[in-house]
Parts: C-alpha cells; sequence; structure tokens
C-alpha cells in the first residue's frame, strides 16, 4: 500500500504558552474551520470510522524523540554497555527525513536505536526554553494594577532558538481522498496568523506555514512503524506482538462553543508519538493512519478527539 503526506513546516514567530501537540492542533484546526463558515458537523458525521484529516505532531528540526527501549538482561550485553547506557540517552533523536527514505528501523545489541543521534553535534540543533513569566493584574477602567499588591502571577511559556537561527517544526498531515486539502491549509494558516493555544490575544502561538515537497509512503514489506501523533492504541494488541509507548492522559476542556454545562470533558489515554511496534502483521496497514477516532467526551454527543495517528512503516533489523 502506498499513501501521501503533505510535509509542512511551521515557523514560530512568537513565544507559546501552551505545548504543542497533535491532538490539540486538530481541535484547534476544527475551531478554526467552523469560525470559517464550513459545516463541521458535515465533515464530523463519519469521523470514527473514516477521519477527513489526520494531523502529525510537532517535530523540532525535523527528528522525532524515539521510544526508550527495555533494558536487556545483564546476561545478553556487556558491562561496558550498561555503563554507558545513561550517556546514550542524550541519542535519542532520529532525522524523520532518513527513516522515510531508508525504511529501516535497526536494533542493536544493547537495546538502543542505531539510526538515533544526538542532535547537540548536529549543524541543526536546536534548544527548548520553558519558563515562568511573572506578570500583574491590570485595571482596565482605572488603568493601574488590580491593587495594592499588584495581584503578581505567572505564566509557563515555551520559546524554541536554533543554532542556525532557522528554526522549524515539521509537521505531517493526511488528508482523505475526495476532500480539498486547501481547506485544511487555509485554516492552519490562519491559526498561524491568530495564534495557537492560550493567550494568543497577549501575542503567543503565532507562527508563519511552508509547505515542502508531498512524501510517499510506502508499506510493502514492512514489519514495524514509528507513530507520529499522540494515539489511541487500544486493540493494537492484535495487529503486533510488540509495542512500547509513553502513556498521556488528556484532560480536555471546551473553547469558546460551549455554551451550558460543564466546560470540561471526560480524560483519556493515548500514546504518546515516538511509539514504537515491531512484528507487525501486513493488515495493519490496510490504511494511511492508526488509531481511532474518540468519542463519548461530553455532554455534547458530537464532541470527539484525535486519537488517530500518522505512521512511518519500517523494516525491523536486529543486529
Amino acid at each position: 500500500m502506498k499513501y501521501t503526506y503533505i510535509s509542512l513546516d511551521i515557523k514560530p514567530t512568537s513565544s507559546f504558552a501552551s505545548e504543542l501537540s497533535s491532538d490539540t492542533f486538530f481541535a484547534q484546526i476544527c475551531y478554526m474551520l467552523y469560525m470559517q463558515g464550513h459545516n463541521l458537523d458535515e465533515y464530523l458525521k463519519d469521523y470514527e470510522n473514516n477521519p477527513f484529516f489526520v494531523i502529525s505532531d510537532f517535530f523540532p528540526m525535523g527528528y522525532i524523540s524515539a521510544q526508550q527501549m527495555p533494558v536487556k538482561p545483564a546476561s545478553e550485553i556487556n558491562v561496558y554497555d550498561l555503563a554507558k547506557r545513561k550517556a546514550l540517552k542524550n541519542k535519542n533523536k532520529i532525522k524523520l527525513e532518513n527513516l522515510i527514505s531508508n525504511g529501516i528501523l535497526t536494533i542493536e545489541k544493547n537495546g538502543l536505536i542505531k539510526e538515533t543521534t544526538d542532535i547537540s553535534t548536529t549543524d541543526d540543533s536546536w534548544k527548548n526554553y520553558k519558563y515562568d513569566v511573572v506578570k500583574a493584574h491590570i485595571n482596565r477602567a482605572a488603568g493601574t494594577t488590580l491593587n495594592a499588591e499588584f495581584a503578581p502571577y505567572s505564566n509557563i511559556e515555551y520559546r524554541y532558538t536554533a543554532k542556525n537561527n532557522n528554526f522549524y517544526f515539521r509537521v505531517y498531515l493526511y488528508v482523505k481522498e475526495g476532500f480539498k486539502e486547501d481547506i485544511i491549509l487555509s485554516a492552519i494558516e490562519d491559526i498561524g496568523k491568530t495564534g495557537y493555544g492560550s493567550k494568543t490575544s497577549t501575542g503567543k502561538g503565532f507562527f508563519e506555514v511552508a509547505r515542502n515537497e508531498d512524501i510517499k509512503i510506502n508499506t510493502d514489506n514492512k514489519d514495524a512503524f514509528i507513530l507520529l501523533s499522540n494515539t489511541d492504541v487500544s486493540g493494537m494488541n492484535k495487529y503486533t506482538n510488540k509495542m512500547y509507548y509513553t502513556p498521556i492522559t488528556r484532560f480536555g476542556k471546551h473553547g469558546a462553543l460551549t455554551e451550558k454545562g460543564t466546560p470540561f470533558k471526560n480524560p483519556f489515554v493515548m500514546a504518546k508519538s515516538g511509539a514504537l511496534a515491531f512484528y507487525v502483521k501486513n493488515e495493519c496497514f490496510n490504511k494511511a493512519y492508526m488509531g481511532k477516532g474518540i468519542s463519548g467526551l461530553s455532554y455534547h454527543k458530537n464532541t470527539v478527539a484525535q486519537g488517530y495517528g500518522l505512521y512511518i512503516p519500517l523494516k525491523l533489523v536486529e543486529e
């Protein structure tokens, strides 16, 4: 099977007040489509069986963080490998372009992934900064702080820089056949102009979008994959014998569309992007995405979350 993903570069033009993630980006794209006047209910009516689009996570400079593999028994690896394993944990980034072009994932005897690298040694290295910014409440009518104590509070912000001052996130997008991809791309561009996540009114979350050449995903003769999105992997055990992932719990909240009732969604658990599956059955690759749509999250019956995930199919090699 062969699939096509759209490749985008997201270039931040400000700091962010919300962490970047595929499921949050999906929700904001849906909200933007609604604000643009599209019939979102029509787009989502078959979402649990046939999503009209699936978005990947945000990958700094095109690198994905590899899932940490379990340590093999000491009888299978030498003491030197055990001693250096902690130092090698910094070598945990994989260039997605290399995975796509080579289609091979090599697991070494020490349990580490051969394709990983330490990005601090590369020309396209980057740094992510997470820091607290102290602010004060303002009484807009009086034009001063709220009270004598200034009512200070702190916000967490995220900033990204690269050695070559050309930082970007690589993002992949799948749009189902027959659906106009320009509709989704327009929504993403408008989010870049209005801001992603929270605190957009204070200038947070702005970015520019550049499209790259589309990439072709070929699943022929592959028996493993790496997930590019936060994904609902429940039920995946029937397709694979081994899967390694980091679970994350989402405590969602409705945005501006909530008119009544509680604003909170029911929590749900997903596998974080970068999850690895080995010895995969061929029928697992019959779609351009893994996972499933998540519903039943709210008293709003049409509420869904992106439990789908894009992936790169791979040939597993064990050395």
